[in-house]
């Protein structure tokens, strides 16, 4: 019996999302509107790849979205999650009511998150953009948490009307966000 090996040499392939074509949603692409909406989509992919993060196509995307609007992403997600939560709080946007409290109650409350006088004085006056929160675990435990130590309701609906405020909707997954976690 004769054994015949083949060497093939090892490539490596990228499956990075590669900016070409903007997204539509899971399976379609478009071209881009400008040259303009092209560099910010290249941008976006190489500050990923600075992070080392993959290029997903919602990666890139939740980056661009951010980009477009002026919304700068800094410190830890837990910590963007509740000063963009603040704004929501401070402003009495729908679904968050007036809560009736002083800052420094709202500091007292919310102290186990990091929150202080300067955060809350600066939520106030800083702009509020919906669906800026990365939709992940984390966060989810992070805004149920917030709400509860803040006395909200409990149930369903209230919970699902703050989660269509805050979390952004990842292209690959274009239905309803889950509820139930």
């Amino acid at each position: 019996m004769n054994l015949c090996y083949l060497s093939i040499p090892l490539q490596i392939i990228s499956l990075d999302y590669d900016n070409k074509r903007a997204p539509v949603n899971a399976t379609d692409t478009a071209p881009h509107k400008d040259i303009n909406e092209f560099m910010k989509y290249r941008q976006s992919g190489e500050y990923l790849k600075r992070l080392r993060q993959r290029l997903t196509v919602d990666a890139v995307n939740y980056k661009y979205l951010r980009a477009k609007l002026n919304v700068r992403k800094t410190g830890t997600d837990k910590a963007f999650c509740i000063r963009h939560m603040l704004r929501g709080i401070t402003q009495s946007i729908k679904p968050f009511k007036d809560l009736n409290m002083t800052y420094m109650a709202l500091v007292q409350t919310l102290r186990p998150f990091g929150v202080s006088l300067s955060a809350v004085k600066h939520a106030k006056t800083a702009r509020f953009t919906p669906n800026m929160i990365a939709d992940t675990t984390g966060n989810r435990v992070i805004i149920r948490t917030v709400l509860k130590a803040l006395n909200y309701p409990k149930d369903k609906t209230n919970y699902s009307n703050f989660l269509e405020l805050l979390l952004y909707k990842k292209i690959s997954n274009p239905e309803d966000v889950s509820y139930l976690d």
